[in-house]
């Protein structure tokens, strides 16, 4: 078998998250409107809607479009904790609440990890569903220095579950996908991406969702560190 070493990392919820976290938001607004939703229940919301609705380049890329998919996104989140009857105004409050909040942060466990893997001698990267702040936001974090390549999906117009975005990272760092490994906090897009890459999929389950993922899977990125250290 041949020893991995490349691993190129997805982005949100893999190295970085919101602040405060996407379930405090909604928490707080839901709070405000006079209903007391728990932090879990917010979660799990959340992986119903991202299951099925997922914000291409193309939206992205046009402002109106990217307003759209959010209403309707914070709609099928309202709906998905049945509360669905005010759904057309809570969207849009909410999607001003999102705009007033948002914040990236480094995850507890990033920087360790990183530093950890780089001891090691692994090449690192980050390929992610992103615009072209990405490389900015990881230097602004203190984190870009790790990596030797940063590849975000509006820069190539390419977005996972394609593999292409994984094998134009390959090509740049001239490895072959039995080098590799992919990490990532989403099945349907990170594992199938790299599956369909010929890359070795990582799963970061930090909630513990996926329990039967066939796949590597992982509760945190420290334990994904001490399995590649002795891989």
């Amino acid at each position: 078998m041949v020893r991995a070493r490349v691993i190129l990392f997805d982005c949100g919820d893999t190295l970085v998250c919101l602040d405060p976290p996407k379930e405090k938001i909604v928490s707080d607004f839901l709070r405000e409107e006079g209903v007391q939703v728990p932090l879990k229940e917010i979660k799990t919301a959340y992986r119903l809607v991202n299951f099925s609705s997922k914000q291409s380049i193309k939206t992205e890329n046009n402002p109106e479009a990217k307003r759209k998919f959010l209403m309707a996104y914070n709609g099928q989140l309202l709906k998905a904790l049945g509360l669905s009857l005010r759904g057309d105004l809570w969207a849009g409050k909410l999607h001003e609440k999102f705009r007033d909040c948002r914040r990236w942060v480094l995850l507890p466990d990033t920087i360790s990890t990183l530093q950890s893997l780089e001891e090691e001698g692994f090449i690192l990267g980050v390929v992610a569903n992103w615009d072209e702040s990405l490389g900015n936001l990881l230097n602004g974090l203190g984190i870009g220095r790790f990596f030797r390549l940063v590849v975000s999906s509006r820069a190539i117009n390419e977005e996972k579950p394609s593999p292409r975005i994984i094998e134009h990272a390959l090509r740049q760092l001239n490895s072959s996908p039995s080098e590799a490994m992919y990490v990532g906090n989403e099945y349907e897009v990170d594992v199938i991406a790299a599956r369909r890459a010929g890359v070795k999929a990582i799963l970061i389950d930090r909630d513990g969702f996926l329990p039967y993922a066939d796949c590597l899977r992982f509760g945190s990125l420290s334990e994904m560190a001490t399995y590649l250290r002795n891989y």
